[in-house]
C-alpha cells in the first residue's frame, strides 16, 4: 500500500530562503513551491477511477526543515491540492485532497556513551484527507502512516544495519459519511544490511508484515546492488 504513487513528479516552480545563526549551527529552510495538479490523482491509487482531475489547475506545497547543533534536524511538510472533479463544475461543488507531514532526524554523536554515540535515530508521520463529493455521496476519507528507524554506523567502513517499524493505515473502500469508514492496518518491520565495496553498495533486506484483518502473504527478502558514480 502506498499514499501516493512511488513515482509521481509534476511541473512548477518553487521558492527557497534559507537563515543560519550561531555559525551555521542553527538554521531554518523554507521551500513554497507551486505544482500543476497531478494527473495521478485521476488513477484508483487515491481516488476512485470515476474521478477525474483537471491538470490545468495548480496544487501548493509548503516545507520547512529546522536544524540544531549539528545532531537534530525537523522537517514538516504540507500539500494542498484543491481540485475539482469534471462532473462537479455546474454545481460549483469543489473536492480537496492534502498531506501533511513531520520527520525527525537526531544523532546521538553527543552523549559520548559507546555505541549509543554512533547510533543515527529517524521517525515520521504523514497524514492524508480526500474529500469527495461523489454522485453517490460525501465522502470524507482519511489514511496515515508512520515509522521508526535506528542505523547503527559505527561499522560503516565495513557494514551498516538498519531497522525499521512501521505503520499504515487506510480506508479499504469510500462509503458514505452515514457509514463507519473500514480501516485497514498493516504493520512493518524491516531489517537491512549495507556493505559498502568501492562504488558499489549490496543491500541485503528482509521484511516481515503482519495486517490487523487477516494476514497477507506479502512478506519478502531482496537483495540489491547499488552503484555510486
Amino acid at each position: 500500500a502506498v499514499i501516493i504513487p512511488n513515482i509521481w513528479a509534476e511541473p512548477g516552480v518553487s521558492l527557497h530562503l534559507e537563515e543560519s545563526y550561531r555559525g551555521g549551527r542553527l538554521g531554518i529552510q523554507s521551500d513554497t513551491y507551486i505544482v500543476q495538479e497531478s494527473r495521478a490523482l485521476g488513477t484508483n491509487v487515491i481516488f476512485p477511477k470515476s474521478k477525474q482531475t483537471t491538470p490545468d489547475r495548480p496544487a501548493f506545497g509548503q516545507r520547512f526543515r529546522l536544524y540544531l547543533f549539528d545532531y537534530t534536524t525537523l522537517w514538516f511538510s504540507a500539500y494542498v491540492d484543491p481540485y475539482r472533479a469534471d462532473h462537479d463544475e455546474a454545481d460549483g461543488a469543489s473536492d480537496g485532497f492534502g498531506l501533511t507531514a513531520v520527520d525527525l532526524f537526531h544523532d546521538f554523536r553527543w552523549t559520548g556513551i559507546p555505541g549509543l554515540s554512533d547510533t543515527e535515530l529517524q521517525a515520521g508521520f504523514i497524514r492524508m484527507n480526500r474529500d469527495d463529493l461523489l454522485d453517490y455521496g460525501d465522502f470524507r476519507a482519511r489514511g496515515y502512516a508512520d515509522y521508526i528507524q535506528a542505523t547503527y554506523v559505527g561499522w560503516a567502513g565495513l557494514f551498516k544495519p538498519r531497522l525499521r517499524y512501521g505503520t499504515f493505515a487506510d480506508p479499504d473502500h469510500f462509503r458514505s459519511r452515514a457509514d463507519v469508514l473500514g480501516i485497514t492496518r498493516m504493520h512493518h518491520l524491516v531489517a537491512t544490511v549495507f556493505v559498502p565495496d568501492g562504488n558499489l553498495t549490496y543491500m541485503l533486506q528482509g521484511q516481515r508484515n503482519w495486517e490487523d484483518g487477516g494476514e497477507v502473504a506479502n512478506d519478502l527478502v531482496r537483495l540489491q546492488m547499488l552503484v555510486e558514480f
